[in-house]
């Protein structure tokens, strides 16, 4: 290869590094050093929280299920003493 070619390939390559770069940066992908925003632990912590909310969310409805069932056994056992 000739000194143009290795030129000029250079100048392409670093040309689209440069463009990845700036796309990844402008959807918040990696920060303007080039690091990642979030960790893989930073990542594993939001899943933890979120499938502890997810467990408390439906320990939460079943027990609004129950409550709701026993108001309407409790409403309809008033109705039917009248």
């Amino acid at each position: 290869m000739d000194y143009l070619t290795v030129l000029v390939s250079g100048i392409i390559i670093g040309l689209l590094l440069n463009i990845l770069f700036a796309y990844l940066s402008r959807k918040k992908m990696i920060t303007s050093t080039g690091e990642p925003l979030a960790t893989k632990d930073d990542i594993s912590k939001v899943t933890i929280e979120l499938e502890e909310l997810k467990n408390l969310y439906k320990i939460n409805k079943d027990e609004n299920e129950k409550i709701q069932e026993a108001e309407k056994e409790f409403y309809e056992s008033i109705a039917g003493e009248e």
